[in-house]
């Protein structure tokens, strides 16, 4: 099962696109390892934690609230540098976690982390971690880490969007539990259509406990043109992209499929193929083979599973789409280069 797969390897990468059930993956791993004895620090991380102060002094303080309290003095002694990241002060973390009494280190959302000198510190503390700590990282784009070598070594697991994708087994009891009995073939069409999205199918769920009197005949009509569904995907995964790359889905918003030709058609963009591998590599697209050589990328979306653990949330910029001529305009020239040979 995917959660035999967190605390397996002393590293364990969670990366999926927004929606997939990371954080709450990893909170019912937790849950448990902290009922067998293994004591775990949660850190939530937040856009302010993306300086190297702030990200120490919370990675601490986690460290400290988790750990028997005869076994984190050496921790609370510590001093993040003011500025910048200091090899010997991460160093003087790793002797202070030998100490600690702490087995595991939770870092949840580590795809808000950008600054490089947080990022040097992390790579010092994954490389010189303790043998007796791991530590679990959930995030929806890998980071710029030096992971290759932890995976190399066996020192890491990689958890996975596919790998959090629901079944056709998991939907049914999903919808069971909400006292919604599917049929088999109900199901099958909509772990289909949402690609086992958790997100996509808790919304089906909702709509089918109050569309009506046939709970089924809403999930068979489902097609994830919904309010909720239009306004998660704008708020989780849109409106925290790059405005550039905002701007060219926008604009190549309209085909089911986009190769790099019709996307560079569509903007305008001479460099499509670039602004498509920088969505991909923000769990933005997902990359399908369009039966030729060249590949096509279709937009997927991908909650923010709720948890008892503590949360911290980031606020969301503010986002305007383009004009209704423009989306007409792209409209047409979609068709032409659909019609066209």
């Amino acid at each position: 099962m995917t959660e035999d797969a967190v605390g397996q390897c002393q590293l364990t990468l969670v990366c999926a696109p927004a929606g997939y059930g990371k954080s709450m993956l990893v909170a019912d791993w937790a849950t448990r390892a902290a009922a067998r004895g293994e004591p775990v620090a949660w850190l939530s991380l937040h856009e302010q934690d993306d300086r190297p102060h702030a990200f120490w002094s919370a990675l601490i303080e986690a460290l400290v609230l988790a750990g028997p309290s005869t076994r984190t003095e050496q921790l609370e002694e510590l001093s993040p540098p003011s500025q910048g990241t200091e090899p010997r002060f991460v160093t003087k973390v790793v002797e202070s976690l030998q100490v600690a009494g702490v087995r595991w280190i939770v870092l949840d959302d580590v795809h808000l982390l950008h600054d490089d000198e947080v990022l040097r510190g992390l790579d010092i503390l994954l490389a010189d971690l303790p043998p007796e700590v791991g530590l679990v990282m959930t995030c929806r784009s890998e980071p710029p880490l030096a992971l290759h070598r932890l995976r190399l070594d066996g020192s890491l697991s990689d958890v996975r969007g596919k790998d959090l994708a629901f079944t056709d087994v998991e939907a049914l009891e999903l919808f069971a539990a909400s006292d919604l009995p599917m049929t088999a073939e109900a199901i099958s069409h909509l772990v289909g259509l949402t690609e086992g999205w958790a997100a996509a199918l808790r919304m089906a769920a909702v709509a089918a406990r109050v569309g009506g009197d046939d709970p089924a005949e809403v999930v068979s009509t489902f097609d994830g043109d919904l309010r909720s569904v239009i306004e998660y995907v704008l708020t989780e995964i849109v409106h925290r992209l790059d405005p550039e790359l905002v701007e060219f889905l926008y604009a190549t918003c309209a085909p089911h499929h986009l190769s790099i030709d019709l996307a560079a058609h569509l903007s305008g963009r001479p460099d499509a193929g670039a602004l498509l591998d920088s969505l991909l590599r923000a769990n933005g697209l997902h990359m399908v083979l369009s039966g030729r050589r060249r590949p096509s990328a279709r937009c997927r979306p991908a909650n923010d599973s709720r948890s008892r653990w503590p949360q911290r949330c980031s606020p969301q910029p503010s986002f305007s789409g383009p004009s209704p001529g423009a989306t007409w305009s792209r409209h047409c020239r979609t068709a032409r280069s659909s019609t066209s040979p």
